[in-house]
């Protein structure tokens, strides 16, 4: 049409574009993404009267920023009359980026519809861009691979590969543009998600054999922590990839690991049934929690890190008190499955916890009351990892059955189509995790 060959042309001059809409290197075309009523109702931009309207369409200058930080990303150049949808199409292939972002300006997410005058976009606006996305997953299978997932579509839009044993765990970076990765050859990697490149690797000659368990992102994205089969844990440095901090305490295998929301302390979960809270200032051990008489497969803190939840292979999930103190105490332990648990996780309210396990249910957990609310069969196999969206309307599982299923998590209801069920590993899901 006419105004696709305007932004054509218009973007003809500017390197690294493409003129479709598609992930880069994906090959597939860009979901379309409805706003909430919450979100439309902020996009209405402020009117505009006509005589201010450039008619012929005159070439604007936009400032691309990083809306975290305000980090310039780009300057593009479009006309006054194209749609901010064209604008969203730019940003993609500019920064390469692995998802559809939304913008923002002066706090307005903007209307993809509109033209960018109407949104009131002028030369040298500076337009934020927001990189997390909350359709986007990550998992990880006993196959070594790492896919990347665009959830509302249920395709695979980037595989990760270079592992060469099973990928045990997986954690997004802060912005959402990285990844690390934990596997049983012994190595974490850390991956550029946009270029869909290994960046650092995490590796060490004497964890060769004893296999990385479980690993996850610092607060401010330059550390990532490590759990290994030695029952070792260890904090590298993201930039150089030396190792910082050692954590040395558990009597077994290190299987899961978490950093607390305020940066300050990290938890450990082991196979000696214990879980820890370490000071990362001192490296000192400050509480051990006792309490599971079998391994800790997961343990994680709650949103606000008040509180603790772990999923063990006696079957139960506890949730614990966390504290600056160190905490400890345990609150509740919510008992219904039938076999090992593999994995627990709090809601972003904090309010509910979902556990999967060997019984290949998943259970919605009230955290105060400790009373069950929902259970589903979930898969035809065991459950390996259970995480809430960001929003915390959806839960992920992901199974040994080699998928990884999406569920509306206040109904307790498969989402119901067929692309909603993630399907691409040859073997076993061990890890699904959400995009921030």
């Amino acid at each position: 049409s006419r105004q696709l060959g305007d932004a054509v042309a218009s973007l003809a001059d500017m390197h690294t574009l493409g003129t479709s809409a598609s992930y880069a290197g994906a090959g597939t075309a860009l979901p379309e993404r409805a706003l909430t009523a919450k979100e439309a109702m902020i996009s209405k931009p402020a009117p505009v009267s006509t005589e201010d309207y450039p008619a012929s369409g005159s070439a604007l200058s936009v400032v691309l920023v990083l809306a975290v930080s305000g980090r310039i990303l780009a300057n593009v150049t479009l006309r006054s009359k194209h749609e901010v949808s064209d604008l969203v199409r730019t940003a993609i292939h500019t920064l390469s980026l692995p998802f559809r972002p939304r913008l923002q300006l002066e706090g307005r997410i903007l209307d993809e519809s509109l033209t960018l005058w109407a949104s009131g976009i002028r030369d040298r606006s500076r337009v934020q861009v927001l990189m997390s996305n909350p359709q986007i997953v990550a998992t990880g299978g006993a196959d070594g691979l790492i896919k990347i997932w665009d959830a509302a579509r249920g395709e695979c839009t980037r595989t990760l590969g270079g592992h060469r044993g099973a990928v045990k765990s997986v954690a997004f970076g802060p912005a959402g543009l990285l990844l690390v990765s934990a596997s049983r050859d012994g190595s974490a990697r850390l991956w550029d998600l946009a270029e869909c490149r290994c960046l650092q690797t995490f590796w060490l000659e004497d964890t060769r054999k004893c296999g990385a368990c479980a690993v996850d992102f610092s607060v401010d994205g330059g550390k990532v922590a490590v759990g290994y089969g030695d029952g070792l844990v260890r904090i590298f440095d993201c930039a150089s990839g030396k190792c910082a901090l050692m954590l040395e305490g558990h009597d077994g295998d290190a299987w899961s690991v978490a950093f607390s929301p305020d940066g300050a302390f990290l938890l450990s979960g082991s196979y000696d049934c214990t879980g820890r809270i370490w000071s990362l200032e001192t490296g000192e051990c400050l509480r051990v929690l006792e309490g599971h008489t079998g391994g800790i497969r997961s343990a994680s803190f709650g949103p606000a890190g008040r509180r603790i939840v772990t999923a063990s292979n006696d079957g139960t999930a506890r949730i614990w008190a966390a504290t600056a103190a160190g905490g400890g105490e345990c609150e509740r332990v919510l008992e219904g499955h039938e076999g090992a648990l593999w994995s627990a996780s709090f809601a972003p309210d904090a309010k509910k916890v979902a556990t999967g396990g060997q019984d290949q249910t998943v259970r919605v957990w009230n955290v105060l009351t400790g009373h069950c609310l929902l259970v589903w069969q979930a898969h035809s196999s065991g459950i390996r990892s259970v995480a809430f969206s960001p929003d915390g309307k959806e839960l992920i599982s992901a199974s040994v059955d080699s998928t990884a299923r999406l569920w509306d998590a206040a109904k307790g209801t498969d989402i119901g189509k067929r692309e909603r069920v993630l399907k691409g590993h040859t073997s076993g899901v061990h890890v699904a995790a959400f995009a921030p």
